[in-house]
């Protein structure tokens, strides 16, 4: 929301500014945000029957638009909040940013799973669930401390998830035995390469 009657403000992500006209309409936004460093694609759209960035509050609502980000370099998934610079307007000069969908980004990368001291290889974790789920099994089962057919990696489906990826892994066979250590993601950072 904007209730300006005249000047600029500014939008901030991830340190870099877009400057915009408080009486911008939806192409001059998308045009000024692009301008920033990490944005390559945004889709805007005014709420409420407004047509410019900003509008002086009439009762009911203010200059409101939305902001849909399509495509970022170097960012995916839940954005940090937009921040303002509101000193360059005049009247009012309120302006409101919110959040109204949470980013929701793929997995990708690979990790390494640690059992009894023995490290897995590289697992590419953007493969698809199933895949994935095989791909857990064949590390564990390439270690030396898990016996051929002791591991048993099943996909935990959940009913409201995103991108998330949830396992059960159950050793079973008689070289586990007793209470067994935890499997450990190993931190990149610790890794002996």
């Amino acid at each position: 929301l904007c209730d300006a009657t005249g000047g600029t403000f500014g939008l901030s992500l991830g340190g870099d500014t877009a400057y915009i006209s408080h009486d911008a309409d939806a192409n001059d936004i998308k045009e000024s945000l692009e301008s920033l460093t990490m944005i390559d694609d945004v889709s805007v759209v005014f709420n409420n029957g407004k047509t410019t960035a900003c509008a002086p509050f009439d009762g009911s609502a203010a200059g409101d638009f939305s902001v849909t980000f399509q495509s970022l370099s170097g960012m995916s998934g839940d954005l940090p909040l937009m921040t303002v610079e509101s000193s360059g307007l005049d009247g009012a000069r309120h302006v409101d940013i919110t959040t109204t969908v949470d980013g929701d980004a793929p997995l990708r990368g690979s990790l390494k799973l640690s059992f009894r001291g023995a490290v897995s290889e590289a697992i590419d974790i953007s493969l698809a669930n199933n895949e994935l789920a095989n791909a857990i099994d064949s590390a564990l089962e390439a270690l030396d401390t898990v016996q051929q057919g002791g591991v048993i990696v099943s996909e935990v489906n959940l009913a409201n998830g995103g991108f998330e990826k949830i396992f059960r892994i159950e050793f079973q066979g008689s070289g586990v035995g007793g209470n067994v250590e935890s499997l450990m993601v190993v931190p990149e950072h610790l890794l002996v390469l």
